[in-house]
C-alpha cells in the first residue's frame, strides 16, 4: 500500500525499531512521522517520544499493529492508549493460531526447520475457518501445542487480550489472520531462497544436469497450503480501517482462494524463472516449451528424503477466506498474477539490492548447505557473472 495516497488526509505516526528494509526508507520515511521504540521494553518507561505523541493526540483514526508478538506487548499498548480515543485497532495476526487450537485429526511426527514435535494435520474435507481458533480445554494439550508452535500460541494470546480489553469497554478491534506472505518487498528471505535455488539450480552441483533436489517432507506431499499476497494484505488493512462496528470485533482469514501443494507451488514458481545457463553448455534440462511470458522454466527434481524447505510455516492446511469475501468484499488477487509479480520483483532485487541478495546467497550456502563445498567458488562466480550481465 502506498501511504502517499492518503498522506493529505491522515497524519501517519510510524513506530518501529528504526529498520528500513529494501527501499522503504525512500518510499515511506518522507511521508510519515517516525519514532523509535523497542517493545521488548515497557513503552511507557523506555519510549518517551511515543508516550508524548500519544498524550498529544486526542484520537487515532486507526492503530495498525504489525509487531505484536507477545500478549504483554498488547497489554502495554492498551494501557498506553487508555486515555486516547481509538476508532479501531487492526491487529496483524496469523494462521499459526490454528496450530495451537483443537486438532481435527491424529498427530504426525515432525522434525524439520520449524521445530521438533507433533504436527496435527487437517482433514482435507474443508479448509480452516476463523471459528476453528479454539484452544483445547486440557491444559497439558495446550502446553504441548505451545511447545510445538510458541509463535502461534503468543499470537492467539494477543488476540485474546484484544477481546478482553474490548469487553471491558475498550476500543473495537479487527484481527487479520495472514497465511505465509509473498510478494514484492516481503522481508522474509523464503521466496528469494527458492528463487535463487531454482535460478542457479545446476550451478549448485557444478553445472551437472539435475541440480540439488528440492525437499518435500512426506507429510506435506498432499497437504494444501495457503499464501497471502502483500497487496491483498494491504487492501484488508485499509478495508478494516474504513469499516464500522458491523465489521469489527472479529477475525478474518486473508489469503489467496487458490490453494496448492508445496510441489505445485515450486513448479509454478520454476515455470516463471529465467535459470542461469551462462556457464553450462548442456541446456537439455531447460523447459523450452514454457508458456510463462516467454521466460524459461526449470524441470526441478524433488526428494522426500531430507533437506531444507521454507514453506509452509504451518501444517494444518489451507485457510478459508469465505468470511472476508462475504463481510469485507475481499477479492483475492489471482494466483497467476501473484506469482508473476513476485518473481519479477525478486529478479529486480537480485540485480539491484546487493546487500540483501548477498545475505540470501550466504544463507543458501552456510545455513542450508545447498551448495556442495567443492562447487561454492563456481556457484559464486555464476551469481556474480549473472548480476554483471544483467547490469
Amino acid at each position: 500500500y502506498d501511504v502517499r495516497k492518503d498522506h493529505q488526509e491522515y497524519e501517519i505516526l510510524l513506530v518501529s525499531r528504526g529498520t528500513w528494509p529494501n527501499d522503504s526508507y525512500q518510499r515511506i520515511y518522507p511521508h510519515v512521522t517516525s519514532l523509535y521504540c523497542d517493545r521488548d521494553e515497557s513503552i511507557q518507561e523506555s519510549c518517551p517520544d511515543v508516550v508524548a505523541a500519544v498524550r498529544d493526540t486526542e484520537e487515532f483514526y486507526a492503530v495498525i499493529d504489525f509487531s505484536g508478538f507477545d500478549p504483554e506487548w498488547i497489554r502495554d499498548t492498551v494501557s498506553l492508549l487508555q486515555n486516547t480515543i481509538v476508532r479501531v485497532y487492526v491487529y496483524i495476526s496469523t494462521d499459526s493460531v490454528y496450530e495451537v487450537s483443537i486438532p481435527f485429526v491424529a498427530t504426525s511426527s515432525v522434525d524439520n526447520d520449524y521445530g521438533k514435535g507433533q504436527a496435527t494435520l487437517l482433514n482435507h474435507y474443508r479448509l480452516t475457518r476463523e471459528v476453528d481458533a479454539v484452544r483445547p480445554t486440557d491444559l497439558k494439550e495446550q502446553e504441548r501445542l505451545r511447545e510445538f508452535d510458541t509463535y502461534g500460541d503468543d499470537k492467539l494470546a494477543c488476540e485474546e487480550e484484544l477481546i478482553l480489553q474490548q469487553q471491558n469497554d475498550g476500543f473495537p478491534w479487527v484481527a487479520l489472520r495472514l497465511a505465509d506472505v509473498i510478494g514484492p518487498r516481503d522481508t522474509s528471505p523464503r521466496w528469494f531462497l527458492y528463487q535463487l535455488w531454482i535460478k542457479f539450480y545446476n550451478d549448485m552441483t557444478g553445472g551437472e544436469k539435475g541440480g540439488v533436489p528440492m525437499y518435500i517432507p512426506p507429510f506435506l506431499i498432499d497437504q494444501p497450503l495457503s499464501v497471502t499476497y502483500v497487496e491483498d494484505a494491504a487492501w484488508s488493512v485499509i478495508r478494516s480501517i474504513k469499516g464500522d462496528i458491523q465489521t469489527w470485533n472479529t477475525a478474518y482469514n486473508i489469503a489467496s482462494d487458490e490453494q496448492m501443494t508445496l510441489k505445485k507451488f515450486l513448479e509454478r514458481m520454476a515455470s516463471l524463472i529465467i535459470i542461469n545457463t551462462k556457464n553450462n553448455d548442456d541446456v537439455s534440462h531447460i523447459n523450452k516449451n514454457s508458456n510463462s511470458n516467454n521466460k524459461i522454466g526449470a524441470n526441478i527434481v524433488f526428494s522426500h528424503d531430507d533437506g531444507s524447505h521454507f514453506y509452509p510455516s504451518v501444517y494444518r492446511g489451507g485457510i478459508d477466506v469465505s468470511k472476508a469475501k462475504e463481510v469485507l468484499g475481499f477479492v483475492p488477487t489471482s494466483i497467476a498474477e501473484v506469482f508473476r509479480k513476485t518473481v519479477n520483483w525478486h529478479e529486480m532485487a537480485f540485480n539491484t539490492m546487493d546487500e540483501w541478495r548477498d545475505e540470501v546467497v550466504a544463507e543458501l550456502i552456510e545455513e542450508h548447505q545447498l551448495v556442495s563445498e567443492e562447487h561454492i567458488h563456481s556457484f559464486l562466480l555464476a551469481v556474480g557473472k549473472n548480476v554483471q550481465d544483467e547490469a
